[in-house]
């Protein structure tokens, strides 16, 4: 297998998201599992452990504030934890995990939101909210919505990188249309994405690409370059050109 991880770090709430995208080498029956430890479990819901660090090789830590880990996917995972010596010290292990069969080149993913919530008033998370957005175009990505406050925020990270690119050895070997994959109301071909959407406006940012669309408002089009010096005799080709990053904002409409 292949494993990649995405972190992206909301700084204003101080939560986290995590993506965690397993690619199979070979065909086969597997078990995989995320694991999060902690010394202490606050609190427990259906798809969500709050947990706190009591203290670190004996020395006692602050203890206003427990960590949310919320793996909100569903269907054939579980959910669970375990106890665990780690560190020379009793441990709690927080997992989800799942066993099935894949086949060569299939893609898992694991999502994984971490926030700050008050240990007295565990319910009280700034994330109201969380939506799993996996989009059906060949497993080609992961995302989330996060609801906070009045704001909805996008999460989403590519699961194949190689996912776009056409058959022709001729430059540019992809464009919009090729490697796009939709995220709720979003579309777009960037190999990581966020978008912040509230009262009428977003602000968003992607990383590797041509273009960002909201429903059938464009965002983003990476203006068209000629490519030259192209291999196998190919006359100079003409497309768009992927960005290394981008970001922007505009009206929308809801």
């Amino acid at each position: 297998v292949q494993h990649d991880r995405v972190i992206a770090w909301l700084k204003p709430e101080n939560v986290i998201v995590v993506f965690d995208i397993v690619k199979f080498l070979e065909t086969g029956y597997y078990t995989l599992a995320t694991l999060w430890h902690a010394t202490t479990v606050v609190d427990r819901g259906e798809s969500y452990f709050d947990t706190a660090v009591d203290e670190i090789r004996g020395q006692p830590q602050p203890q206003g504030v427990a960590l949310r880990i919320d793996m909100p996917q569903r269907d054939i995972r579980h959910l669970g934890s375990f106890d665990i010596p780690r560190n020379n010290e009793d441990n709690t292990a927080i997992h989800q995990s799942l066993a099935s069969h894949y086949l060569e080149g299939q893609v898992e993913t694991f999502v994984t939101v971490l926030a700050p919530v008050p240990r007295e008033r565990a319910g009280a998370s700034v994330v109201e909210e969380i939506e799993v957005i996996e989009p059906p175009e060949e497993r080609a990505g992961i995302g989330v919505v996060l609801r906070i406050g009045e704001e909805e925020v996008y999460v989403a990270a590519k699961t194949d990188l190689e996912f776009g690119i056409l058959t022709a050895n001729r430059r540019p070997r992809y464009t919009f249309d090729s490697g796009k994959v939709g995220y709720g109301p979003f579309a777009t071909d960037a190999d990581f994405f966020f978008a912040e959407v509230s009262d009428g406006s977003v602000e968003w940012g992607g990383t590797n690409l041509v273009g960002v669309r909201y429903r059938e408002q464009e965002l983003f089009a990476a203006p068209w370059n000629t490519f030259t010096l192209e291999p196998d005799d190919w006359n100079t080709g003409l497309g768009a050109s992927k960005w290394r990053s981008w970001e922007g904002s505009a009206e929308v409409g809801r």
